[in-house]
């Protein structure tokens, strides 16, 4: 079992939007708060943070489960593991796709 696990701090002053990808699920995060993602897979793979604009993205890797907590309180358990994607294709590059976002440069 493979488990990546990161926190996100919002240290502005005003709430700010975190989106959890693929499930595309927006939960605002109070100032001085905190999320950590604990996700897990049978395969080997890392979360990936985007900050945009005035908000953060989070993004699993395909198979991977994702819990989301605030201190004690789970905020949300994503039990349904991210599908198989296109081959040689993050969950960013999909949702980008999926968006009608630009391709960024590698």
């Amino acid at each position: 079992m493979s488990t990546d696990s990161k926190t996100v701090t919002n240290s502005s002053a005003g709430p700010i939007e975190v989106i959890f990808e693929p499930w595309s699920m927006p939960y605002m995060l109070p100032a001085g708060q905190s999320f950590r993602m604990v996700a897990r897979s049978d395969r080997a793979g890392q979360l990936e943070v985007r900050r945009s604009g005035a908000g953060i993205e989070i993004y699993a890797w395909p198979g991977a489960t994702l819990q989301v907590w605030n201190g004690t309180t789970l905020v949300d358990d994503f039990d349904r593991p991210v599908p198989e994607l296109p081959p040689n294709m993050t969950t960013r590059e999909f949702v980008d796709l999926l968006l009608g976002r630009p391709k960024r440069a590698s």
